[in-house]
């Protein structure tokens, strides 16, 4: 064919075929002699340029490390220094609490208003919050009285005495604590009592700051590793004191690494005071040691002063900041370059053969493909279908098999002409159309086209596909076509022959129920002639054969209607009343063995319908009815009722129910019911499960009651029987 396909992976392939060609051009220029040496060089420029890229980007990656690794270290030097001043906030609250009180604070009070200010929730990881007193050597007696009644012995579990007892000298002795529970063992000691201790209360003393002290074993919790107190002077009414803060290192760190990503830092905290470091806390991790990055440890340290103290904290990661990418990523980069480089330097050590093999292989393609189209053009040439390739433009691009000489004018005489050329105006017009309709929906569409050949009319078949190519710049479409007309002429022969076949059957049905009736007919003239035989009223039977009469009077002018004959005859009537008629003319229809269980009311409204072919349906179900019994003893239920209860939810409805008040007939049976794909056909023509039925009766019903406005649903199961539910809209009496 002329155009090929084009997909997208073939537009790349030839976008790098483009490049590749390129370079072979490129390295055609090259002498052969320098070709070798090219390639040593672009492999030394690569290793050179892989070297420079592997430590540029451990450059910026260290630099990216150490921003991360510096803002957590500075993140957790903020929240320390944050806390620090909160607990200093806390102590000048307290001591504001104390020096405004007009009246000495006592221990009820005290701890009303730090529960007030919720410092567990605020400040967590404190030990407690103490206040003490000045005690002088004098007023010793008269404090141990005074205390002795603030803190009975149930209170402190022991009488209240002095910690250590020092009688010969001031104290300064821890009076309230809060949280009580956890600051008992604090109360009644002397905070002056240790050098540790009283350097930085005599300093916190002297002065309105606050003053932190060194590191130190807290009464409140011996065992719970170093702790640090931070003190404030108070003023108040009861004489001169002071208030701790007192924390475990331990408690305070943990507390501020909550809000940092504690887990990848080990931290050592030093307390350097007049030029002697002592060691405060270590919290080293699983390793003990700083990550490294490129053989550096990942460490630092930062100076913070708390309340006049200098502390350094000694950081250092242990891992988490270095990851495996940024540690292997320079290494896999000049791995890489290196590996490519090599690569490339062999490339074009071989671009020289591979030009001349492409060169080869192009020539035999070529030749290759002119053979292939070649065969195409012949194999299309025998194919029965007509092939046209046409731009959304009606240019004929290409025209293919056997049909073109026979319906068009020859493949050679259609390429470039368009379509009004070569077709005529209606159909060219038509097959434009549904070009465009095929490119914009992007869909098959279907083409039926009327030709005109040479030895008559043509009904050509076929269907549009968007090509997915384009042919100068513009979209194409295929159109596949067959001729059909030999098929429709065959497909018209059979509908005769269908319509004869199908006219037979139906007089074949029609005379197979005129021939019930008679035999009911006969049956009651035969029952008639014994009775009267024995002298008994014949009366009775007389007045049935007279109804079977009538039955058959009506279905011979149904014949006829159905001939176009007799016009059909539609009135009110009540239709309890017609079934009591036909109650028995059906008994004597159907099997011996089957009961019928008539429930009617004649209070039932009447409905408008033709008598005639409302007998032929209650016949139909009825029989039916009995013949799916099978032989064996079987119930049948007749029911009328007016609005009458829906059929389970696996009834399928063949006619919607009329809508307003309906009377509702239903005739049911015990019989051997009906499977799913049975039920999808009872009413398909011609089709029936008997051996002696011709299958149209349903088929007939159905077109019965879709002219009277009935609904229809039908419910069966195998072997559970089946229920056919009419609904008849009712009528004024």
């Amino acid at each position: 064919m002329g155009t090929q396909q084009q997909h997208p992976e073939q537009g790349a392939s030839r976008a790098m075929g483009g490049s590749f060609g390129s370079l072979l051009n490129l390295l055609s220029r090259v002498p052969a002699v320098y070709r070798r040496r090219l390639g040593g060089i672009v492999f030394l420029a690569g290793l050179a340029l892989s070297l420079w890229g592997a430590i540029y980007i451990h450059r910026i990656q260290s630099r990216e490390v150490w921003r991360a690794f510096d803002g957590t270290c500075n993140q957790l030097q903020t929240v320390l220094d944050a806390r620090f001043k909160s607990y200093a906030e806390v102590l000048r609250g307290l001591r504001s609490f104390f020096e405004a009180s007009p009246r000495p604070v006592d221990r009820e009070g005290y701890n009303h208003y730090c529960r007030e200010l919720h410092l567990q929730e605020r400040l967590p990881g404190i030990t407690g919050i103490t206040y003490g007193r000045f005690v002088a050597v004098r007023d010793q007696a008269a404090f141990l009285r005074e205390m002795e009644a603030i803190w009975p012995a149930s209170d402190l579990g022991h009488p209240f005495a002095l910690k250590p007892e020092r009688p010969d000298r001031d104290a300064y002795v821890v009076v309230y604590g809060f949280p009580e529970a956890t600051n008992l063992g604090a109360i009644g000691y002397d905070s002056s009592s240790r050098p540790e201790q009283r350097a930085s209360l005599e300093a916190a003393m002297a002065g309105r700051s606050v003053v932190a002290s060194g590191p130190l074993t807290l009464a409140q919790a011996p065992q719970a590793g170093p702790g640090i107190v931070m003190r404030l002077a108070v003023d108040a009414p009861q004489g001169p004191g002071y208030i701790n803060i007192a924390f475990t290192v331990r408690s305070l760190v943990e507390a501020a690494l909550r809000d940092v990503p504690g887990e990848k830092l080990g931290l050592v905290i030093e307390d350097v005071e007049g030029g002697l470091i002592s060691p405060v806390f270590s919290r080293l991790g699983r390793h003990g040691a700083a990550e490294h990055l490129m053989g550096r440890p990942l460490a630092t340290h930062r100076d913070i002063q708390v309340a006049g103290r200098h502390w350094r904290l000694k950081v250092f990661s242990e891992g988490g900041f270095v990851s495996p990418t940024t540690r292997w990523l320079p290494i896999w980069f000049f791995a890489g370059g290196t590996l490519l480089s090599l690569l490339f330097a062999g490339l074009i050590g071989t671009l020289d053969r591979m030009e001349r093999w492409a060169s080869r292989r192009a020539e035999r393609m070529v030749a290759e493909l002119a053979a292939g189209e070649a065969r195409l053009e012949a194999i299309t040439r025998v194919l029965p279908d007509l092939v046209l390739v046409l731009d959304e433009d009606g240019h004929i691009i290409e025209a293919l098999g056997g049909q073109a000489t026979r319906l068009l004018q020859g493949t050679a005489r259609l390429r470039g002409r368009l379509l009004e050329e070569a077709l005529p105006i209606p159909v060219a017009t038509q097959l434009r159309l549904d070009t465009g309709q095929a490119l914009a929906r992007q869909e098959v569409v279907a083409c039926a086209l009327a030709l005109q050949g040479a030895d008559g009319p043509h009904h050509v078949e076929g269907r549009l596909v968007p090509a997915g190519f384009e042919h100068e710049d513009r979209r194409c479409v295929v159109w596949v076509g067959r001729d059909v007309t030999a098929q429709r002429e065959e497909e018209a022969r059979l509908r005769d022959v269908q319509k004869l076949e199908s006219l037979g059957l139906l007089a074949s049905g029609i005379a197979h129920d005129f021939n019930n009736l008679l035999s009911a007919l006969r049956m009651n003239l035969t029952l008639a002639r014994e009775d009267a035989e024995v002298h008994q009223p014949i009366a009775e039977y007389l007045d049935a054969a007279e109804a079977s009469i009538t039955v058959a009077a009506d279905l011979a002018r149904q014949m006829m209607v159905y001939a176009g004959q007799e016009p059909l005859s539609s009135g009110i009537l009540h239709l309890n009343e017609l079934v009591s008629e036909m109650a028995r003319l059906l008994q004597a229809s159907i099997s011996r063995k089957t009961q019928v269980d008539w429930q009617l009311d004649p209070s039932l409204p009447p409905i408008r319908g033709d008598r005639a072919q409302l007998r032929q349906v209650i016949l139909n179900l009825v029989v039916n009815a009995s013949d799916a019994m099978e032989g064996r003893t079987g119930h049948i239920q007749v029911r009328m009722r007016l609005e009458a209860d829906t059929l389970p939810g696996t009834a399928r409805i063949i006619l919607p129910a009329p809508p307003g008040p309906a009377l509702v007939l239903e005739v049911q049976d015990d019989g051997c019911g009906m499977s799913a794909d049975t039920l999808d056909r009872i009413f398909d023509p011609f089709f029936t499960t008997k051996t002696t039925g011709r299958g149209l009766g349903l088929s007939a019903m159905l077109g019965i009651l879709r002219a009277h406005g009935a609904g229809l649903a039908v419910h069966s199961q195998p072997h559970e029987g089946t229920t056919f539910r009419i609904s008849f809209p009712t009528q004024e009496a």
